[in-house]
């Protein structure tokens, strides 16, 4: 999921509250407090049916945990890596129970920009596909008891579900935010946002239904029986964002591209960007052409005291003699 929100209330200030994880392809990942739920959502239908001692119980939690976030951390990057591409710049992006959010420094410039980047993060979920699927298939017979290949064939499985939850076109999901750009190739902005946005109530409504059916156990869908709380929360969470929706669509401006002043801001952002990646690159070089000197005399050092010990350098072996012309040749093209 991406997000450009400049302003939050009290409320999502504090379900948003996080903590520094890991910086890696220069974003800062940081984890919310709520992703500790999501290995007891994992762990107690377990614990309730006592199929399982509770020590292995709380393992295979913990493991399916720990694949679920490396699959949303890789679903967030789509979309940040894809952003890069059209422009817009994302450092963050913040693990939670609900999934992962990439904090987008600036908003699509156009619809086809939309598109893009939102499909991006569930196309990650084929490249997961089209590696776990095979290997299942390919180790089932040998190893198809071992606790590891249960994993790896959850892993398979969770691909597919979050592949399709994903494209659902309901707002605020990939799906939905795929569907508004779309329609607004087609006609204004507004109104394919108020098209949307009246969508996504009716959905996330239902998927606010369906998660209090199963919470309360008054219906037995596979697909939502453990997710009963969190399928409630992302309904919920749903339709305060296809409230936001409405109010955007009705007082600002839904595409960065209606904006110059915004189109100007991405394009600076991205030419400090590339001026910062040029210094850094120079430094590097520098840095490396210092290093590469530094070890060639040393070499020369090394082999002027061994002409000192044997007493001439005609005492040196064939290699001594080689080496020590390479590093003076070196030497004397690196002034």
């Amino acid at each position: 999921m991406t997000d450009f929100e400049p302003q939050a209330s009290p409320l999502t200030r504090l379900l948003n509250t996080s903590w520094p994880l890991f910086r890696a392809f220069r974003v800062d990942v940081r984890v919310s407090w709520t992703i500790v739920l999501i290995p007891l959502v994992f762990v107690l239908p377990m614990l309730k049916s006592d199929w399982m001692p509770a020590g292995e119980a709380f393992a295979w939690a913990g493991a399916m945990t720990f694949v679920l976030y490396a699959t949303v951390w890789a679903h967030e990057m789509g979309h940040i890596t894809m952003g890069r591409r059209c422009g817009v710049e994302t450092e963050r992006m913040t693990l939670r129970a609900l999934g992962g959010l990439a904090h987008l420094q600036a908003p699509a410039q156009t619809p086809r920009d939309d598109i893009l980047i939102s499909l991006a993060g569930p196309a990650t979920h084929l490249v997961w596909m089209a590696v776990l699927f095979p290997a299942t298939w390919l180790l089932r017979d040998a190893h198809g008891s071992a606790w590891w290949f249960e994993v790896l064939r959850w892993s398979a499985g969770l691909q597919v579900s979050l592949f399709v939850f994903n494209l659902l076109p309901i707002w605020p999901m990939d799906g939905g935010h795929a569907t508004r750009s779309a329609l607004a190739l087609r006609m204004d902005a507004t109104k394919a946002s108020y098209h949307v946005a009246t969508l996504g109530f009716v959905g996330n409504g239902l998927l606010i239904a369906v998660g209090v059916l199963s919470l309360f156990e008054i219906t037995d869908m596979r697909a939502f029986h453990a997710f009963g709380f969190l399928t409630v929360w992302i309904g919920i969470s749903g339709i305060q964002a296809c409230r936001q929706l409405r109010h955007d669509a009705k007082y600002g401006n839904i595409y960065g591209d209606n904006d110059p002043f915004q189109r100007t801001l991405v394009a600076s952002q991205a030419a400090i960007r590339e001026m910062d990646r040029d210094e850094q690159r120079e430094r590097d070089e520098r840095r490396a052409a210092r290093e590469r000197r530094e070890k060639l005399q040393e070499t020369a050092d090394r082999l002027l005291e061994r002409i000192n010990e044997v007493g001439g350098i005609e005492k040196l072996s064939a290699k001594e003699r080689a080496e020590l012309e390479r590093a003076s040749r070196a030497l004397a093209e690196e002034e």
